[in-house]
């Protein structure tokens, strides 16, 4: 008989996941894909207005809508990033750090970039690879050079949407007058860095992944190895 598949407490699986971060996030993802795809139709005319007024308008506010939560968005994330900024910085010239020569220091900045992003497990400049990756530093860790440059491209991405908010706040009355050459630059500039940023996190998961993988099986070969060789010690 075949054994049967033990069942999901749903409830319970809710019961875990449903924190205010959570919900929290939910909110803000449909607020944004409701207001995006309401803003996508009436571009493409999809939806239409009785006058060019009434369209305009309505353009005006979901953009006010998309842009508030990508500045609260930017708000929330930016303090994080700064102090992961300033974890580069010390993992890249370990002699910056105050905790000079500490090495337990040091490895309390790997894993708290860690915790941040699961999947970057930083190698400093000029220090040994950490415990956890010794077995595959190459591929297991990742540079404290490009972890310096996608923290600094996460920053810029937040720092980016502040003149954007700043300029669609101060036009917001006169929105027709709104120089749309600085909305646009800091629109695109801003958009840039979080894709380059995903793009990067993401190409370094699969890389990590491939690498515990690839350990992975020959652990396992290495185990079948050793028990077959203790089944059969005389090689009969």
């Amino acid at each position: 008989m075949l054994n049967a598949k033990p069942k999901v407490d749903w409830g319970a699986v809710i019961r875990k996941n449903l924190t205010w971060k959570n919900v929290a996030i939910g909110v803000s993802m449909l607020i944004i894909v409701g207001s995006g795809a309401f803003l996508f139709m009436i571009l493409v005319k999809w939806i239409q207005f009785p006058t060019k007024e009434q369209n305009d308008a309505w353009i005006e506010y979901n953009s006010q809508i998309l842009n508030a939560m990508f500045t609260l968005s930017a708000l929330l994330a930016h303090p994080s990033r700064a102090y992961h900024f300033m974890n580069a910085l010390y993992l890249l010239w370990p002699s910056m750090s105050p905790q000079k020569g500490n090495g337990e220091k040091i490895a309390q900045r790997v894993e708290s970039v860690e915790k941040a992003f699961p999947y970057v497990v930083v190698r400093p400049r000029g220090l040994p690879p950490p415990a956890s990756t010794a077995k595959d530093p190459e591929n297991l860790s990742t540079s404290a050079v490009s972890f310096f440059w996608i923290i600094v491209i996460l920053n810029l991405n937040c720092i980016f949407q502040y003149p954007l908010a700043a300029c669609m706040w101060a036009w917001a009355s006169n929105y027709p007058a709104r120089p749309g050459a600085v909305v646009y630059t800091f629109l695109v500039l801003s958009f840039s860095c979080a894709m380059i940023a995903l793009v990067w996190l993401v190409l370094i998961e699969r890389r990590v992944k491939r690498a515990r993988a690839k350990l992975g099986a020959i652990e396992v070969d290495a185990d079948s190895a050793t028990a077959v060789s203790l089944e059969n010690p005389g090689g009969v």
